[in-house]
């Protein structure tokens, strides 16, 4: 399974070393526009807490409930974009046709393309709700234990959409073909921003 893997750290690996003229200004800006943005989520979410934080008797209520609405919109949009990221990885890749015809357990395609699944999709909600998570600790005055239990419990966090994401592209694809499914999941993508 690591070895399926190994052409995509390869990858990775290539475009931050294998910089064109260029690249590394705009990698610069990127990295700078990222950590503005993940920057200006901490603050905004440690304002709107520490405001919670001063109403009396009601204030923890609605940092629970903004909570749950956080974690709830997080979700959603994970298995939405594992359902979009798995047509693509499962049924969709080009190199699906090499990898059936190499002495390879499909068990072992299988559990390196959720894994691909889960981190081409998972990533960026990932990076840009750390800040969010991170604030209710420092306004809650949270230990040590609140970090170390963020971390153990970000891991199924983003592994559960994955697998219902995946099953979801499954039963479509049983239903459609795949490019046809694409179709379909622009619908419910539609549907879903409606929603």
């Amino acid at each position: 399974m690591l070895l399926l893997l190994m052409p995509h750290f390869q990858a990775l690996r290539n475009k931050f070393t294998r910089l064109a003229p260029g690249d590394g200004l705009k990698a610069i800006v990127l990295t700078f526009l990222g950590l503005a943005f993940w920057a200006f989520l901490f603050s905004v979410s440690y304002r709107v807490l520490s405001y919670f934080r001063t109403i009396e008797g009601l204030g923890d209520l609605l940092a629970l409930r903004l909570l749950s609405m956080i974690l709830l919109t997080f979700f959603s949009i994970l298995v939405f974009s594992n359902i979009v990221t798995s047509l693509s990885t499962f049924f969709l890749s080009e190199e699906l046709d090499l990898l059936f015809s190499a002495p390879v357990g499909v068990e072992n395609i299988y559990r390196a393309k959720f894994i691909e699944t889960l981190v081409d999709s998972s990533w960026m909600t990932l990076i840009y709700g750390l800040p969010v998570f991170i604030a209710y600790g420092v306004v809650f005055k949270a230990s040590l234990l609140y970090y170390l239990g963020l971390l153990l419990t970000i891991v199924p966090f983003l592994i559960i959409p994955a697998a219902i994401g995946i099953i979801v592209t499954m039963l479509l694809v049983n239903a459609f073909p795949a490019r046809r499914a694409k179709d379909v999941i622009v619908l419910l993508g539609l549907l879903f921003f409606v929603v």
